[in-house]
């Protein structure tokens, strides 16, 4: 939308300039900590950490955990504290 001739984007870059944190992942790839020296043919290992669920008795059986390991190619380590 124009406002006096000036888009409300260029009306933002005028206050703030340029972006200066561009996504360094435009293509929305999941960003790590890593020394960036994966091999292709090893799945990368998510360690995460939960807190006790009764309504969850086994991580390492639980559907949605496969599921989501299964969906991404990750390996995912559950520590149930």
């Amino acid at each position: 939308m124009k406002i006096h001739g000036v888009t409300e984007n260029e009306k933002q870059m005028q206050i703030t300039g340029p972006d200066p944190h561009p996504d360094p992942h435009p293509h929305g790839r999941l960003a790590s900590c890593g020394t960036g020296q994966q091999d292709e043919a090893s799945p990368i290992t998510v360690r995460l950490a939960a807190p006790h669920n009764a309504y969850i008795e086994n991580f390492d059986t639980n559907l949605y955990k496969l599921w989501l390991e299964e969906q991404t190619g990750l390996v995912i380590e559950m520590a149930v504290g």
